[in-house]
């Protein structure tokens, strides 16, 4: 098969502040948290508690219909115990569109896959807790979703560049 990378489609894909909290749990958010083994200050750190259930966190990633993609971020699980991500709504070849990721582990995480059909054109970024006590804490860092089906560094997606070119061009104006 023929390798393909894209760029990012997300547009502002640093930025967390839009996890959605589910059934009632609370998201803490501290911008610009610093990871040194990643050479990181603009990570984001979420403290996820409470809650009456395991789902923690859903929010949605927009995609275009029946399309291949490859999504990618770093985290760093900083709790006590294993945090869940699913992937729910992207379809892969095999398992890797639900991970866990063990206490202390730090690392870049990506899964190849096919977008789902209308009338959802999307999928959902979901952080699951093992217990329903458990408080959740990761550290995450460059979302990417490209089109094809080879990882590649993060960029910012192109429509980012785009408004800071128009940003900067009306403020010489």
């Amino acid at each position: 098969d023929i390798e393909i990378g894209g760029t990012n489609t997300l547009k502002d894909s640093n930025n967390f502040d839009r996890q959605g909290a589910y059934l009632g749990a609370k998201i803490t958010v501290l911008n610009n948290y610093n990871v040194p083994e990643w050479s990181s200050t603009d990570a984001t750190l979420l403290t996820i508690t409470g809650g009456s259930h395991v789902l923690k966190s859903t929010p949605q990633i927009p995609t275009e219909v029946d399309t291949k993609y490859v999504f990618s971020f770093w985290i760093k699980n900083e709790g006590e115990s294993s945090v869940r991500v699913k992937l729910n709504g992207f379809t892969t070849s095999n398992s890797n569109r639900s991970f866990t990721i063990e206490a202390g582990f730090s690392g870049r995480v990506w899964a190849q896959g096919l977008s789902r059909s209308n009338p959802y054109p999307s999928f959902q970024f979901q952080l699951w807790a093992n217990e329903v006590t458990d408080t959740i804490k990761v550290a995450l860092w460059r979302m990417q979703l490209e089109k094809g089906n080879k990882v590649t560094d993060w960029s910012k997606a192109s429509k980012d560049i785009e408004d800071a070119i128009a940003v900067n061009t009306a403020s010489i104006s």
